[in-house]
């Protein structure tokens, strides 16, 4: 995930993982500490 967002950092576009199940709270740590936008959709 951290090379695919420097890919997309390289070319000036976001990247965010969108869910549709709940995200671990340990997951959504390292995504927090790699920058890396998410959603859970409900």
């Amino acid at each position: 995930m951290g090379s695919r967002l420097k890919i997309a950092k390289d070319n000036g576009i976001t990247y965010e993982l969108f869910s549709n199940s709940k995200i671990p709270d340990n997951i959504k740590t390292y995504l927090d500490g790699k920058g890396i936008k998410y959603t859970e959709v409900k």
